[in-house]
């Protein structure tokens, strides 16, 4: 099994702890990415953002966000 974690560094609902977590049960088996989201952050991500792939998602091939779409299908066509 491999997982792909995603989470903005602000985000209350996904806390950097639930990433400590997960590396620890995980291990090597778990690649976690934390998209910058404090205030005044380059990409203009909002704070209260919480939805890397969804809601908050910004379809430009310069957003992080959108690296992070192409980089889930291009992560799971190899892991799997």
């Amino acid at each position: 099994m491999n997982l792909l974690a995603l989470r903005f560094s602000k985000d209350k609902t996904s806390p950097a702890e639930h990433f400590v977590r997960l590396r620890w049960e995980f291990g090597d088996k778990v690649e976690t990415i934390e998209r910058d989201s404090s205030s005044g952050n380059p990409h203009r991500i909002l704070p209260m953002a919480d939805a890397v792939l969804t809601v908050h998602f910004v379809d430009s091939p310069e957003h992080p966000t959108s690296q992070d779409d192409a980089n889930f299908d291009i992560y799971f066509s190899i892991k799997s």
